[in-house]
């Protein structure tokens, strides 16, 4: 008897939860008070909120490399955050597998903020030590219709178009552990 009472229980709860779960998400009723509230999910695609907010996602998770920095024949870890920074940290490794729990950073302040950046690493210079290559995107140019051109074949939805060619640049990995401050070729200004 105890069996069949548990079985009926778990068979209604679950009856329940099966009831909030495919319920309309529309209007949600108050069990204290009856009267019914209008709920506004952030999912539905007629929710006016949408079009002024921005739809939260996760933080891009970091990205690491390992490759000798500082040309001792250990591997050191680099590691960088999202593609829009060209920050990156270095942690320098011992040899036996640990790091140092200080990192190195580096950064550079002059390249444009909102250009994605694509980070690689490797022995550019064939000094022994691994070197850092920014690869800035240009930002992309939205191609105008012009108002004289009447060709029914022309693309509807043109492609955006870089505004010129995406710029590489290198610094130098140093024997601390470090990068250059300045890229490859760049002059002080």
């Amino acid at each position: 008897m105890n069996n069949n009472l548990t079985k009926s229980f778990a068979l209604i709860l679950s009856s329940c939860i099966a009831s909030i779960v495919f319920a309309d998400n529309n209007i949600l009723h108050d069990l204290n008070e009856g009267d019914p509230l209008v709920y506004s999910n952030a999912d539905q695609p007629n929710d006016p909120k949408d079009k002024k907010r921005k739809p939260k996602r996760p933080p891009p998770l970091p990205q690491q490399v390992f490759v000798d920095v500082n040309g001792d024949g250990s591997l050191d870890k680099v590691a960088w955050g999202s593609p829009r920074h060209s920050l990156s940290v270095t942690f320098l490794g011992y040899g036996d597998g640990t790091f140092i729990k200080k990192g190195l950073f580096h950064g550079d302040k002059h390249l444009p903020k909102k250009a994605p950046k694509i980070l690689n690493f490797a022995d550019v210079t064939n000094d022994g030590r691994a070197d850092k290559i920014v690869t800035v995107m240009p930002p992309m140019k939205k191609p105008r219709p012009r108002p004289d051109d009447h060709d029914a074949t022309a693309d509807p939805h043109p492609k955006p178009k870089p505004k010129h060619p995406p710029k590489t640049l290198v610094y130098l990995g140093m024997a601390d552990g470090t990068f250059s401050k300045r890229p490859m070729g760049i002059t002080n200004d």
